[in-house]
């Protein structure tokens, strides 16, 4: 309140008291209480003199709690200014009707009489937020609505916004890196070929370590440790950590058209400041890497869930099976021991032919292996009583050759299973995947083996010891890892399978390649040759691969409404209750035309109210990664996925987005 205001309340105060006062002497002279006019004069001149204290009382009140307002005004002012805080004030409309001096001072431009949502840049809107951050002339602010006050506050947050950066840029970043197949390069190459592998990556870290900010030390033979903080690893992540790829080097006794493909397996770790815990979690994401088939980098970052990035190549086929020779090795070691009697197979839910297959073939190689060897007795079981279509018919059409008493429920394999039972998991390395949640429960881990080709998502499994699985993502199926287990432990004096069980191992073969059309290396077609001379026939594996003419009406009505999300990468889907190996043969069935590199077939899965998607890809085009970003995971070639609470469109959106951010290299496209 200003003084001209004061002074016009005090005066109309004084007005009322006069007129009030002179109807009371007008009332008093009439009716004769005054009559002199003396008397008259000192009341009147009394009055005045009442009248003008009055007055000058009601003036100093006022203008003392005018200043008392003012101050109390002018100080929160200053205290909002100084806090870098300014308002702003707007009709029910968005119409600005008042700013305070922090906004007319930084923005230098008239607010008043625009919408609010004409004042900021970049496109920001706060009718959709309550709270935006915008920039402007080098400062960055934050700006919040208080939609029940018709107001907005502007804060700038310039300092706290570049602290925050500066902090992150200093961030420690831990990583450990590994050279695929050290061990297997370690025993097939010679030494001079050896020291130039080894040369030529420590050769790469040099040259990185100059153009980035990081340092790196050698620990062990083929494993390296290094240190950088968030700047440098953003700039490694932007560029997708390309600079890690594999590495050419020209061995020594080869020509000039033969090197030798080195990759690596690395883990890069942020998000707690206690080293320790990231020295593991580096540890940790390596091994991501390695299980996952090696030549990727795993980001982890604390709390959260680790991120892949490159695979978009497997490793080079390495003719070596040192490894492979290791872990069978260590299993007949175990089915030595007499005490051991039964061996529990287990192939994943609803197991194809690879699965089933694999795990048929290696249990009646075990069992025969033990009565020749060691002159034991064993029995062999599976658990397995989900099975796709084509599996579960070709099971009913070999009655005669397969007992189906061997397949168990998981109740009865976790009774059979103790610390004398060998397991082997089969197809798989997930324990989320095999139809027994207790399966590992009673069992010792030492007797537990798992082989499989696919890529590991959920990590190094924890229900076997160290050294006691086989996960060669390279081969083309489970079923080709088991025929080169059997034939690096057979002898060309005793058969240990007999035509028909090669026959199965050659059907899971002829499954997991769609005939060989996909995943084919060297080795696949060398386990199949030795598959046909112990007595296996390639026309039998393609009579059971025949779909009936009602699963092709099928697969062309799934396939009828195909979407190219982008260019090589075709979408088809239904709400219709389909059988999930319809749903593989569908996507291995559009992958025949030239021109597409990976198909993805989403129908609903029978008798539950959730979607399976599958994958297929060629043409080295990782399927593996779109399919984990949806939850799910597989192979390189081959993967799946299956909803959870989301409806068939979610499901679907999910898969377009998942497809359309992962990038593949150029020369592929």
């Amino acid at each position: 309140m200003n003084k001209k205001t004061t002074a016009i309340i005090s005066i109309g105060f004084g007005i009322i008291i006069l007129i009030v006062l002179s109807l009371i002497f007008v009332a008093l002279y009439k009716t004769n209480i005054i009559s002199s006019g003396a008397l008259f004069t000192i009341f009147l001149i009394f009055l005045l003199l009442i009248t003008i204290g009055f007055f000058l009382t009601l003036w100093v009140y006022l203008n003392k709690f005018s200043k008392i307002h003012s101050s109390l005004y002018n100080y929160i002012k200053d205290v909002i200014e100084d806090s870098n805080l300014g308002i702003v004030l707007h009709s029910t409309t968005g119409k600005v009707i008042w700013t305070s001096s922090f906004i007319e001072k930084r923005f230098a431009k008239k607010w008043i009489g625009k919408n609010v949502n004409e004042l900021f840049n970049q496109n920001k809107n706060l009718d959709e937020d309550d709270e935006i951050i915008f920039s402007e002339d080098g400062y960055t602010y934050l700006a919040k609505k208080y939609r029940d006050a018709n107001s907005i506050s502007i804060r700038d947050i310039t300092l706290y916004n570049n602290v925050l950066e500066n902090y992150n840029r200093d961030k420690i970043i831990i990583g450990e890196i590994e050279i695929d197949n050290f061990q297997l390069l370690l025993s097939s190459l010679g030494e001079e070929d050896f020291f130039k592998i080894q040369t030529s990556v420590i050769s790469l870290l040099d040259e990185l370590s100059k153009t980035y900010n990081f340092s790196y030390r050698q620990y062990i033979d083929g494993k390296f440790w290094i240190v950088t903080n968030y700047e440098t690893f953003e700039k490694l992540r932007s560029k997708n950590f390309s600079v890690f790829n594999e590495i050419e080097v020209k061995l020594s006794n080869s020509s000039n058209d033969v090197k030798q493909i080195v990759t690596l397996s690395v883990g890069i770790v942020y998000g707690t400041n206690q080293i320790f815990k990231l020295n593991q979690m580096a540890k940790d994401a390596l091994m991501h890497s390695k299980t996952r088939g090696g030549n990727q980098i795993t980001v982890g970052q604390y709390g959260q869930r680790n991120v892949v990035y490159g695979s978009n190549s497997e490793i080079s086929s390495n003719s070596s099976r040192s490894e492979l020779n290791y872990v069978a090795k260590k299993m007949l070691q175990v089915l030595e021991d007499p005490e051991v009697e039964n061996i529990i197979l287990y192939g994943h839910k609803y197991a194809d032919l690879d699965a089933i297959g694999s795990a048929y073939a290696l249990g009646h190689f075990l069992i025969n292996y033990a009565k020749h060897k060691f002159n034991l007795n064993k029995k062999m079981f599976i658990q397995n009583v989900t099975f796709d279509a084509t599996t579960e018919n070709f099971l009913n059409n070999n009655v005669s050759e397969i007992d189906k008493k061997i397949f168990l429920k998981p109740t009865i394999a976790t009774k059979m299973t103790n610390k004398n039972t060998m397991v082997v998991v089969l197809d798989t390395a997930e324990a989320s995947r095999i139809e027994n949640p207790t399966a590992f429960n009673n069992s010792d881990p030492r007797k537990v083996f798992i082989f499989d080709h696919h890529r590991v998502v959920s990590g190094k499994p924890d229900f076997l010891a160290k050294g006691n699985d086989y996960i060669e993502t390279t081969a083309s199926s489970t079923s080709e890892i088991i025929t080169d287990l059997i034939a690096l432990n057979s002898s060309s004096e005793i058969r240990l399978i007999s035509p028909f069980v090669a026959q199965i191992l050659l059907n899971g073969i002829y499954m997991d390649t769609n005939q060989f059309k996909k995943s084919t290396t060297m080795k696949t077609f060398n386990a199949a040759s030795i598959l046909v001379k112990w007595g296996a026939q390639s026309a039998k594996s393609i009579e059971t691969l025949k779909i009936s003419e009602e699963i092709f009406e099928l697969i062309n009505t799934i396939t009828k409404n195909v979407e190219e999300v982008k260019p090589g990468f075709l979408l088809a889907y239904t709400d219709k209750e389909i059988n999930l190996d319809v749903v593989s043969i569908a996507a291995d069935f559009m992958l025949n035309i030239q021109g597409r590199r990976a198909t993805f077939v989403v129908a609903k899965v029978i008798g539950k109210d959730k979607y399976k998607m599958s994958a297929r890809g060629i043409n080295n085009t990782n399927v593996q990664i779109i399919a984990e970003a949806v939850g799910g995971g597989g192979h390189f070639s081959a993967a799946a996925a299956e909803s959870t609470t989301e409806t068939l469109e979610e499901f679907v959106d999910n898969i377009r987005q998942a497809i359309v951010s992962v990038r593949y290299e150029s020369n592929n496209n």
